[in-house]
């Protein structure tokens, strides 16, 4: 009889798995042809010029000192920044924002005019940045605060001890759990780790806590970013400007 219940929480334990997997992949398609349809639609009012339904972003507005940007709308409303695609506050619209307002030398201009035109045909490369960076909402300070909190060291990475622990009890707590439920041990000595890794927790909890506080809240932001760099880091170009740009995304240290 034990080991009918055992294969039964097994059966129910995978289905239970399988349920939420399936779940998470139809929720990802959902929001995949969600977004898929907004930048359908958001193309044609670019086409139309149906302002008042193209979102204008936040573009800091140019003092009017500035000798062209007011006079040609390349910021506010039915300017030439609504008609841009979504993109991330930082680096995205920062980086094209110092583009429009700053000249740049003739051979940059054609570098950059070049990379353009190669990716001009990349309908759906360029539709998945877009809809990565439709999805980031992570402001510039929130943005610098991330790679501020990513280049310090860390209060857990001092401590490797207290790292390895944070792998080894719960494998070992549940690895001792399946050995009493399978009858290969006798009695609950999977007790003796979940104690040591509740006094852990107690001792470490707060630290912890402080250690994750500046980047609490900013873990969507950087996968969304991790994916983007993976996307371009992936893709095969030609034009100088984009094979300058791959390494940079790629590592080191590490690839996102």
């Amino acid at each position: 009889a034990r080991n009918e219940w055992l294969a039964a929480a097994l059966i129910v334990t995978a289905a239970f798995v399988w349920m939420v997997r399936t779940s998470r992949r139809a929720k990802h398609r959902l929001h995949r042809t969600d977004d898929l349809i907004a930048l359908a639609d958001a193309g044609g009012h670019r086409v139309t010029r149906a302002w008042d339904r193209l979102p204008n972003g936040r573009w800091p507005a140019e003092p009017a000192a500035h000798p062209y940007a007011v006079d040609l709308d390349v910021f506010g409303p039915a300017s030439l920044t609504q008609l841009m695609p979504p993109m991330s506050d930082t680096p995205g619209r920062a980086t094209l924002r110092a583009w429009l307002v700053a000249p740049a030398e003739p051979e940059q201009i054609r570098a950059r005019q070049r990379a353009v035109d190669e990716l001009r045909d990349r309908y759906e490369f360029r539709d998945e940045l877009a809809m990565a960076g439709m999805r980031i909402t992570a402001t510039p300070d929130g943005v610098q605060q991330l790679a501020r909190w990513a280049a310090a060291t860390g209060w857990l990475t001092r401590r490797p001890a207290l790292l390895a622990a944070s792998v080894v009890v719960p494998l070992a707590t549940m690895a001792l759990v399946v050995a009493q439920t399978t009858g290969f041990v006798a009695h609950a000595y999977w007790i003796a780790p979940a104690l040591v890794g509740w006094i852990l927790t107690v001792q470490s909890g707060q630290s912890l806590t402080a250690s994750f506080a500046p980047v609490v809240g900013q873990a969507n932001a950087l996968r969304r970013y991790a994916g983007m760099a993976r996307l371009v880091a992936g893709e095969r170009f030609a034009s100088p400007a984009l094979l300058a740009l791959q390494p940079r995304l790629a590592g080191p240290p590490r690839p996102a």
